[in-house]
């Protein structure tokens, strides 16, 4: 054995693996590709047929026009169109499956990535053919702008994922974990979100009216200026969540915990908030005209300036709790 030989260095085996791995993701990358652009390429294939036809028809129609070849000719095209359109609606079925067998692959090989334009658009894909979602796990990625409306996302993985701006109105995200995402300016419209784990997520300007989230986790959740019209909240953790300019007109937080949380300047007209724990709370200059507080516990909680006109306040608990300013 030479001496180049025995002090060469074998690679080692996980980087044979991850270029492995990064080969399959590129291959399987390209082929979904390919499938997307394929509709394309069989247009432009029959243009390109029907041009060749277009060039020569008066040349072959004049040596075959008094041919009984000609009839033989049309009566196996009108035949061929006809094998070929059934053909096509029998095999939608197989195409659809091998569809989805492929954006699968590309969601699969993108795992532990960061940001791959393929697995946003196999996502799509999928949900646009109502394919269910439920527990798919992502994590720690980049998927903002991503469109999802309507998508089965039950028990998904989503922590410490970027969401911004995306659209998962209407979609199921029932016991969903998203802790720690990232969901800036999202569209949550009528999302289903009961049980879900939002602690610690960023939904500043999200736009979540109507949606259910209750008994939702929203422990030390951002929501600064976001929309939460006539959603339900019931029994809902909302500690020491930041809910600063929010909108949450006709809200239903019955139950809900808010010990310590920022409501500066929210508007909760009309708002249903019986037995409610605020305990700590900062209610500095909120709206609440006409909100039910019944049994509500708002003992230590600060209530400066806020507007309580036509507010049920029926066996609340305001023991501790400043009201300086506030109209009663």
């Amino acid at each position: 054995m030479s001496e180049n030989s025995r002090n060469k260095k074998p690679v080692p085996y996980a980087q044979k693996s991850k270029l492995l791995y990064r080969t399959r993701h590129f291959i399987i990358l390209i082929f979904y590709r390919i499938k997307q652009f394929r509709r394309l390429i069989l247009w432009f294939g029959i243009f390109l047929i029907i041009l060749a036809v277009a060039i020569f028809y008066k040349e072959v129609n004049v040596q075959l026009r008094s041919s009984e070849f000609i009839e033989l000719l049309d009566y196996l095209s009108k035949l061929g169109v006809l094998v070929a359109v059934i053909r096509f609606f029998i095999e939608i079925p197989d195409r659809r499956k091998r569809s989805h067998y492929e954006a699968w692959g590309v969601i699969n090989s993108a795992h532990g990535q960061r940001t791959s334009s393929g697995r946003i658009d196999a996502l799509q894909d999928l949900c646009d053919d109502h394919v269910s979602l439920a527990g798919l796990k992502i994590t720690n990625a980049d998927l903002r702008g991503i469109d999802l409306g309507g998508a089965k996302l039950h028990e998904a993985e989503f922590q410490n994922t970027i969401l911004h701006k995306a659209n998962l109105r209407n979609s199921d995200l029932v016991k969903a974990n998203l802790q720690n995402a990232d969901l800036f300016g999202a569209k949550l419209e009528e999302a289903l979100l009961i049980d879900a784990n939002l602690q610690n997520v960023k939904l500043q300007k999200a736009k979540l009216r109507n949606a259910d989230l209750t008994g939702a986790n929203l422990q030390d959740a951002e929501l600064s200026d976001s929309d939460l019209r006539q959603a339900f909240l019931i029994g809902a953790n909302l500690e020491n969540a930041n809910l600063q300019n929010a909108k949450l007109h006709r809200v239903n937080l019955s139950g809900a915990l808010l010990q310590k949380a920022i409501l500066i300047d929210i508007e909760l007209q009309e708002a249903i908030l019986a037995s409610a724990d605020l305990r700590g709370a900062d209610l500095t200059a909120a709206d609440l005209r006409g909100a039910d507080l019944t049994a509500a516990d708002l003992r230590g909680a600060d209530l400066t300036a806020a507007d309580l006109r036509g507010a049920d306040l029926t066996a609340a608990d305001l023991r501790d709790a400043d009201i300086a300013g506030a109209k009663l």
